[in-house]
């Protein structure tokens, strides 16, 4: 029955955030960048979130920018604000308790790590007992992993069932969205990058590494953290965006392939 505001501006994060979060039996109100969670603390009575579960990286108003004018209000004076990134380095940790973070989870994130961080921020003394996710009724995967195997994608089906705690159908969503939302990505960044428009192809191959390693497509995210990189140092940017172009073609055509495996098959 506790109330959580999730800021995270990636779709496919948000589905698995969200769902996972509804299992636990928890309210969730989503919004989609800082702004929106600093103007959802306006409108809201203290004590209306049991916690914040803040992305560090979204447009308009980053998670550090978001998190101290937060603080700053009489509603998000207290609330326990807990951090999300992929990033895990030191600096990154002390950025979040200095902005006014109380704690800090990775992503992709693994569920029994959000729920332990959950019970130790929003009164764990309620409860008798943790709280456990139900898992889905059993059925017959729709994909085995022998589907995929012989693919360079190497997309871990077995691992993201298991961080979604068996859920077939949240599953294919999430493929159908990360489909749906990355087809033209290559062609983006590039133009991005043909204008100059380094920054926000910053933000774009950052949102690709996060959604496609909560996915399990880690050729994808790991060529999205080298292009990421290359950005950063300002060199080496061609090759990287020719890497991650390959790559992310292959994925797409991979998750196609098992999409159209799943509808003739009746599924």
């Amino acid at each position: 029955g506790a109330r959580i505001l999730l800021a995270e501006d990636n779709r496919l994060n948000q589905i698995v955030a969200e769902g996972f979060l509804h299992q636990l039996g928890l309210e969730v109100t989503v919004v989609g960048d800082g702004a929106q969670a600093v103007s959802a603390m306006q409108a809201s009575p203290p004590g209306t979130f049991a916690a914040i579960l803040m992305d560090l990286h979204m447009p308009v108003l980053d998670g550090l920018e978001s998190t101290r004018r937060i603080r700053a209000l009489s509603a998000g004076a207290h609330t326990p604000i807990i951090g999300m990134t992929a990033a895990v380095l030191p600096e990154d940790r002390a950025q979040c308790l200095e902005a006014g973070m109380v704690d800090h989870v990775s992503k992709p994130v693994v569920p029994e790590r959000l729920i332990q961080i959950l019970l130790r921020w929003t009164q764990p003394e309620r409860a008798s007992t943790p709280p456990r996710v139900n898992p889905a009724p059993a059925a017959p995967p729709a994909a085995s992993s022998h589907d995929v195997i012989d693919h360079p994608l190497e997309l871990d089906l077995d691992a993201l069932r298991e961080r979604l705690h068996g859920n077939e159908d949240l599953l294919w969503i999430l493929l159908k969205t990360f489909l749906d939302s990355e087809s033209d990505t290559s062609h983006v960044l590039e133009g991005m990058l043909s204008q100059g428009e380094v920054q926000r192809a910053k933000f774009k191959v950052h949102d690709l590494k996060g959604s496609s390693a909560n996915l399990g497509a880690m050729r994808i995210s790991d060529a999205s953290a080298a292009l990421e990189t290359a950005l950063m140092k300002g060199q080496g940017i061609d090759s990287a965006m020719a890497h991650l172009r390959q790559t992310l073609t292959t994925g797409l055509g991979t998750i196609r392939f098992l999409m159209s495996n799943r509808s003739s098959r009746g599924a």
